[in-house]
């Protein structure tokens, strides 16, 4: 009976080993995409805010300009 022993784990210590093996593989690959998709967004959300400080720009100097033709408007 102690010689069987061993013969009995060997198949759960294969089982646990390969389980741990693919949640290792799992948790990296995970990780791995989420820092992908973290550095995505960051890349998006400078963007969006590169466009947005543009048309402010835009919208500051066409502003500008109209106060310009009002002014002139106003002491012609």
């Amino acid at each position: 009976m102690v010689n069987s022993t061993p013969r009995i784990l060997m198949p759960a210590a294969v089982t646990v080993l390969a389980i741990s093996s693919v949640v290792y593989y799992v948790r990296n690959q995970l990780l791995r995409e989420k820092n992908d998709f973290d550095g995505f967004f960051a890349q998006k959300h400078k963007l969006a805010d590169q466009l947005l400080q543009e048309d402010n720009k835009k919208v500051l100097a066409e502003v500008n300009a109209g106060q310009k033709n009002l002014l002139n408007i106003l002491s012609s």
